[in-house]
Order: C-alpha cells, then sequence, then structure tokens
C-alpha cells in the first residue's frame, strides 16, 4: 500500500458519508532511519490532511534530541486538527496507523504494516517541505 493508495482509499471513504464531516486526523508512521522527517511530514500533510482540511492555520512542532522522532499539530480555522506522529527506526518495517474522525464515525486504519512507505521524493514540493522544514528546525509555535 502506497501513499497514493492511502490517501485514495480515504478520500472515496469521506466522499461516500461514511463518518460525516471529518474532524479530527491522527497519523503514526514508522520510517527507514536516515531518511527526511520533515519532508515526510509535508508529504502526510499534503496526501492526507490537505484534501480533508485544507492548508493549517497553525502548526506547532517537536522533535527529539536525536532527531529520530517528530511530533506535529495542526489546527485549522474551521476546528480541524492533525496530529502526525513520525518514527524513524532500523529495527522494523515501515508502517502507518491512521484515525479519522468524523462527527458520524471514524475510520481507522491498524497495523499498517503493509504501508510500502514514502517515496524518496516524499511527495511534497521543496516550497512546502522547507516551510515544514523552518518551523520543526526552530521548535518553535508558528503560522505556517
Amino acid at each position: 500500500m502506497t501513499l497514493d493508495d492511502l490517501a485514495r482509499a480515504l478520500d472515496g471513504a469521506v466522499a461516500a458519508g461514511r463518518i460525516g464531516t471529518p474532524v479530527a486526523l491522527r497519523v503514526h508512521a514508522v520510517l527507514p532511519a536516515g531518511g527526511d522527517l520533515v519532508a515526510a511530514l509535508a508529504a502526510l500533510m499534503r496526501r492526507l490532511a490537505e484534501p480533508l482540511f485544507g492548508p493549517p492555520g497553525r502548526l506547532t512542532a517537536r522533535r527529539d534530541a536525536d532527531e529520530r522522532q517528530l511530533h506535529a499539530l495542526a489546527s485549522y480555522p474551521s476546528g480541524p486538527t492533525v496530529l502526525v506522529t513520525l518514527a524513524a527506526t532500523r529495527s522494523r518495517d515501515p508502517s502507518l496507523e491512521l484515525l479519522v474522525v468524523g462527527n458520524h464515525g471514524v475510520i481507522r486504519l491498524e497495523g499498517g504494516e503493509c504501508f510500502a512507505g514514502l517515496p524518496p521524493s516524499a511527495d511534497a514540493g521543496a516550497a512546502e517541505v522547507e516551510r515544514y522544514r523552518e518551523l520543526v528546525a526552530a521548535g518553535l509555535h508558528g503560522t505556517v
């Protein structure tokens, strides 16, 4: 399962009205060590969050000193939130867990061990990656 496959399935489920109006998205991804976690964050936001909610109004991000974990919380003017947790490891294959909360139900993907990981390009434009990189590198609260 690629990120594009996942995004298409999510878009279809939301379009079918299975959960009502989406109000929150939670993503936990385990990626191979040595990858660019900020580029991965930008790719996940672009492919999963922005189709649901548009561009975020605010983004708060933190990463650990070893740069093996990245946590980002995005909030949107209309009220939704997106929480993304990324971890880089040598000991596990890529995996992804996803939860979309709507006002009439949830979509949950657990055990996403079949997740093929993110493409080397991270599927995000350079400007998007740089925008997230500036916020994460500074570890600050800011408007995206």
